[in-house]
């Protein structure tokens, strides 16, 4: 069994309730099942490897990091720009949450926690981004092997989705999880998507935003 991490952040409920049956029903129209095998979320940073050892000092980060999010700026709002094929990626389709001022409570809390991955012994980063630090986004389809043209139907199609459910622009920051994940099927490679044949996951610390 492969093991790796994530640091999470979850929108409000009532926004991640509209997302998430948005998502599901892009998934199900094409036959893409990668994103709906994960838990609705915002992608703050890839997938990475971390010792047991570890985990204390990476939780009391990643508490310390909340704790001054919640100070400064409870439950932040954050909007994204809508639907869009994610640069740098093959056949993902997401919610772009990348836009915006730096000094805004989103990125001030990617950038923080980087830092934290960083700073933290035996944390080691997957090498699934080439260009860096992801854009946070929710993602909406993930490797879809699809035509060219068929991909353009699908983008199409998820936005008309989410237009028809009315998913708001806007939403609120609620939880900032640290989340342990498995598969069989990743093997040593989790950048290519393979974990979706049978990805579960484990919720090790949940910290209010």
């Amino acid at each position: 069994m492969s093991l790796r991490y994530g640091v999470l952040l979850i929108p409000e409920p009532s926004f991640t309730a509209t997302a998430y049956r948005a998502r599901q029903i892009i998934c199900g129209q094409y036959g893409s099942w990668a994103a709906e095998m994960h838990m609705l979320h915002l992608t703050l940073t890839g997938f990475f490897q971390c010792t047991d050892s570890s985990l204390d000092e990476l939780d009391a980060g990643l508490a310390a990091l909340a704790e001054y999010s919640r100070r400064s700026a409870p439950q932040f709002s954050m909007s994204h720009r809508g639907v869009v094929p994610m640069p740098g990626s093959s056949g993902n389709i997401s919610l772009d949450f990348g836009q915006g001022d730096g000094n805004d409570p989103l990125p001030v809390l990617q950038r923080n926690t980087a830092e934290l991955l960083e700073q933290t012994a035996d944390v080691e980063p997957e090498p699934e981004s080439p260009t860096g630090q992801p854009r946070p986004h929710v993602p909406l389809m993930q490797y879809a092997n699809l035509p060219p043209a068929v991909f353009s139907d699908a983008l199409e199609f998820a936005r008309g989705v989410v237009e028809h459910l009315q998913l708001p622009e806007a939403t609120r920051a609620w939880r900032l999880l640290l989340v342990r994940f498995r598969s069989e099927g990743a093997g040593d490679d989790w950048g290519d998507g393979r974990w979706a044949a049978d990805l579960s996951w484990e919720l090790l610390h949940s910290y209010s935003l």
